[in-house]
């Protein structure tokens, strides 16, 4: 579901894992006609946590959505996840799908904006609000900019702009 690349760097989420694959081609080499040649090179087994959007912070590490617990989340070397924040009306990090959050946008190496299909915090209680009860959040300041949408999905910042 969630996939982050710049060209020698693939990250991508599968139905239980994350991946980290490399170009191991050099510049100006090619293989079968192609100048990238990616391979697995690391993989966490999380399980089914549902990831969504995955992104690179300022410090070089790979975060993702952790839609089924309702989190931003970092690998972790010994469970399925770290948790790193989530919306100020989830009360408590289970395996619910509480408000469907789904999106990251990353300004400046830190996360800043997330989509939510709506401020649920009971299992699946997003599910009869998608339509026009879905957010936009700021991470920083928990805040809601913007608000009756439906179902929003990657928010990407750019050139100032959400």
């Amino acid at each position: 579901m969630g996939l982050w690349g710049n060209g020698q760097t693939l990250w991508m989420s599968s139905l239980f894992q994350l991946w980290r694959f490399e170009n191991v081609l050099d510049a100006g080499q090619l293989a079968n006609g192609y100048d990238r040649l990616y391979v697995p090179q690391v993989s966490y087994t999380t399980g089914d946590i549902d990831i969504h959007d995955v992104a690179i912070n300022g410090e070089d590490r790979v975060m993702f959505v952790n839609t089924l617990f309702s989190c931003l989340a970092m690998p972790s070397e010994t469970h399925s996840f770290v948790p790193v924040w989530k919306p100020k009306f989830i009360s408590k990090l289970a395996a619910e799908d509480r408000c469907h959050l789904s999106g990251l946008a990353m300004v400046d190496g830190r996360p800043k904006y997330v989509t939510a299909a709506s401020q649920s915090d009971v299992a699946d209680g997003w599910r009869d609000r998608r339509d026009g009860g879905s957010v936009v959040i700021d991470v920083e300041t928990n805040k809601i900019v913007a608000e009756r949408l439906s179902m929003p999905h990657s928010p990407w910042f750019h050139d100032g702009t959400l």
